[in-house]
């Protein structure tokens, strides 16, 4: 019996056996082979099953056009570039297809050069545009911070926006790329920006205040920290009447703020000492005929850690299960514990925040209807040395991946420099909620090592996982890209 005569149904349940190599090796063989793995549904369900359903990026792909109009050598081109992509930024010592570096201009008398103290990858533009913050000291002051817009398709990467101020406390990118609005800055007073086609950053709303300093910006939702106590604060910008203040009585006396998540109907904090949830009903429906411009939203949820938090950020990953059925999506939360000494610990946590099957999004949230199972629970831990007052960074995606600059360790280095660019992929949260975190914790070690630096001047990282760009900041003002796709 000839094989090739079989249906194309029994190739289909065949195909999901055999890796996309042999699957391009047995397009060689035949010509009805070559017509057979040429086909749009193989590569449909190629693309589903070996990239969709794993949650792995795809780079270089428009979301203007839909995957059901794609035909079949897009499929095919998008999942080779997605496996290629994943495989190299996974593996050991990923080389980079190309590096490219920013230098930074010094001051007029060339004896300072400002220092990188922000970067930011804007999201829903394929990693082209890098929001940059860069700080000038002299005499051991501040005297000018400097935001940037860079065009990184250009080569080499242009600027295209500069904003100087004397005064900046905080920058945020706006979370929903599909917003008009890109990102906020405060220098002193609020500023809301939009982005048109060549890069260029337009004021489009400006806010007298100079108490805050930013900490997120999620559509026209604002998180700050007020300056005199370190509250957290909510305001709307479309209707700055509506700013609420958050407050949590199992923590009356605010600590640092490391990362806020907010969503359409509740917001989460990780802090120093707590993590906390708290829900936005009242913020989102505020009345301004009730003439109560600030209110106060008490936490719903809060878990006290058992060590203070040095550094932490928080990121709800993308999930295809979960977005097939309308569900939230697992949040993931890469943290670094300090300890009794002045120093952090050489390990970071890898915590994780399961949904909650229970929730139910038409009612508020409540102790009795909380959207993630509390508290979160630690999966894993990495090691991560560092030494005594060395400098590190740490940056989360939303498939997984946690890249930090820590300690490199190896004799080769001067036993008081030495930074190493590390990653590791992070692992999804057990399909049995049921089990308890110290059941499934395990340790680890970086998987990834993209990069070694024998000085200490790496500061600042962002990363874009679906373009395979990885960038860093360096102390004396340079930028560095990686580009892996």
């Amino acid at each position: 019996m000839n094989t090739v005569t079989l249906p194309l149904e029994i190739f289909l349940h065949i195909f999901l056996y055999l890796s996309i190599e042999d699957i391009l090796a047995l397009r060689q063989t035949c010509k009805d082979f070559q017509a057979m793995t040429q086909s749009r549904s193989v590569w449909s369900l190629l693309y589903q099953t070996y990239v969709l359903e794993q949650d792995i990026p795809t780079p270089q792909i428009s979301n203007e056009r839909p995957i059901e109009s794609m035909a079949a050598h897009d499929l095919e081109g998008m999942t080779i570039r997605s496996l290629r992509l994943r495989n190299k930024w996974t593996s050991a010592f990923p080389l980079a297809a190309r590096k490219t570096t920013i230098m930074s201009q010094p001051t007029t008398d060339g004896n300072h050069l400002p220092r990188v103290i922000g970067l930011h990858l804007l999201p829903g533009h394929g990693a082209r545009w890098l929001i940059s913050v860069h700080a000038l000291h002299i005499g051991g002051q501040v005297v000018v911070f400097t935001v940037r817009n860079w065009d990184l398709l250009a080569n080499p990467p242009i600027q295209t926006s500069c904003l100087t101020s004397h005064a900046f406390s905080g920058l945020a990118i706006n979370a929903q790329a599909e917003q008009p609005f890109v990102l906020a800055v405060q220098r002193p007073h609020l500023e809301i920006y939009s982005m048109d086609a060549e890069g260029i950053l337009e004021l489009e709303k400006t806010f007298p205040d100079h108490r805050r300093r930013l900490l997120a910006f999620a559509g026209s939702t604002v998180v700050f920290t007020a300056n005199n106590n370190g509250s957290l604060g909510i305001m709307n910008v479309d209707d700055p009447a509506t700013e609420a203040s958050l407050f949590n009585p199992a923590n009356p006396q605010p600590d640092e703020c490391h990362s806020v998540f907010v969503h359409a109907d509740f917001l989460m904090a990780l802090r120093g000492k707590t993590f906390e949830i708290y829900d936005l009903f009242i913020f989102r429906n505020a009345d301004p005929e009730l003439g109560e411009p600030q209110r106060t939203l008490e936490a719903v949820a809060c878990h006290k850690w058992q060590w203070r938090l040095d550094s932490g950020c928080l990121v709800p990953q993308v999930s295809h299960s979960a977005a097939r059925h309308n569900s939230l999506p697992p949040i993931y939360i890469l943290a670094r514990f300090g300890s009794w000494f002045p120093w952090p610990v050489n390990i970071l946590h890898h915590i994780q925040l399961a949904p909650n099957p229970a929730y139910n999004n038409s009612l508020v949230v409540s102790q009795t209807n909380l959207p993630y199972i509390m508290p979160p629970a630690i999966i894993q831990t990495i090691a991560s040395p560092i030494r005594l007052f060395s400098i590190t960074h740490m940056v989360l995606g939303q498939y997984g991946s946690a890249v930090w600059i820590d300690t490199h360790t190896e004799d080769y280095y001067a036993p008081d420099c030495g930074q190493r660019l590390a990653g590791y992929c992070l692992k999804h949260f057990p399909d049995d909620s049921d089990i308890g975190a110290s059941e499934i914790q395990q340790t680890t070690v970086a998987s990834t090592m993209f990069d070694l630096n024998e000085q200490d001047t790496w500061v600042r990282l962002a990363i874009d996982e679906a373009e395979g760009r990885l960038v860093t900041g360096h102390s004396n003002g340079k930028i560095t890209i990686y580009d892996y796709a």
